[in-house]
């Protein structure tokens, strides 16, 4: 669950472009795209979850037991790692300085190096670890775990150092905000997102969220944005203030949302609905559509640089589209 500006071009223009790049008939947009696609990779498995390494570094996705790294500039497969955890991966994770690929897969963490793409040892957690979320400056990592605890792991030892029970009850999804001070988890078992301190997981605040919080991510400029997953109307993304925890501003939808992201300025929002994949600007404004190509989204991430997006598809396909800013 799970991040320069776009610029608007005609669709046919962006159609063209895409064609020509790609040698073949790709995904069409059915509006002024800002992004073009450049290529889409099969995986073993339905990809869960996505993210990239460093500010301009490669993508990576877990789909089953596997991390596939995707380049950056032309988008096709590194490496294919098979993470031999015996359970699929939930979640995916890049350390802070974009040196590692961080994985979670029951009650295990696993990490490989990135350019080597050596795995190394796995990293027992003692309890089923669900989400992952890197201190944005720093050398430690989260593991937001299925009874509520969190778990803190060194990215230089990868040892833990730290296991906190939290207010949390069922995690649902997390996100650390850019202070990394505040971790935003979603609990499903009172349709709210809490938010604790990193400095020791204390709860500090909690929102209410319509229907409960389908996916978070964070705010270039502090706090996350919540897809809520009301299933009925009205559909919105709402945005946690890092100080309060508290909602306060709303991005309009014309559908359910199923995750989000944002770009690296905080001027546009990628989202995930049941049919289509949307670009919005924050008045809920939709810049673009790709009429249904990437459909359904099961997670997306923004690369640092904004020169990149990955497109995990869900609803049973196995397949990742990696988009180019034009």
């Amino acid at each position: 669950m799970r991040r320069t500006r776009l610029f608007a071009a005609s669709g046919l223009l962006l159609l063209l472009l895409a064609l020509a790049a790609c040698g073949t008939t790709g995904p069409s947009f059915d509006t002024a795209f800002p992004f073009m696609y450049l290529q889409d990779i099969d995986t073993a498995a339905e990809p869960v979850a996505c993210d990239f390494m460093g500010s301009s570094g490669c993508a990576i996705v877990a789909a089953g037991t596997h991390i596939y790294f995707i380049d950056h500039d032309q988008g096709y497969v590194l490496a294919d790692v098979a993470t031999e955890t015996g359970n699929p991966l939930t979640d995916v994770c890049s350390t802070s300085e974009g040196g590692f690929a961080v994985g979670v897969a029951g009650q295990v963490l696993v990490y490989v190096s990135n350019d080597t793409y050596q795995l190394h040892d796995q990293i027992s957690l003692g309890r089923t670890g669900l989400f992952l979320a890197a201190k944005p400056s720093g050398t430690v990592m989260w593991v937001v775990c299925g009874d509520g605890s969190v778990v803190t792991v060194s990215t230089v030892t990868w040892n833990i150092s730290n296991v906190a029970q939290t207010a949390v009850v069922s995690p649902a999804g997390a996100a650390v905000d850019a202070s990394g001070s505040r971790l935003f988890v979603a609990d499903a078992s009172d349709s709210t997102v809490k938010m604790l301190s990193t400095a020791g997981f204390s709860l500090l605040a909690q929102e209410d969220i319509p229907g409960g919080a389908a996916d978070l991510c964070p705010d270039p400029a502090g706090g996350v944005w919540v897809a809520c997953g009301s299933g009925q109307s009205p559909f919105e993304l709402w945005h946690l203030d890092s100080g309060t925890g508290l909602h306060d501003g709303t991005v309009p939808l014309p559908g359910d949302p199923r995750c989000v992201a944002v770009t690296p300025d905080g001027a546009y929002f990628f989202t995930g609905l049941p049919q289509e994949t949307l670009v919005l600007d924050p008045d809920g404004t939709v810049e673009a559509s790709d009429d249904g190509n990437f459909s359904p989204a099961s997670d997306m991430a923004i690369c640092g640089d904004g020169q990149r997006t990955v497109v995990c598809r869900g609803g049973g396909y196995h397949q990742v589209f990696m988009l180019e800013r034009l």
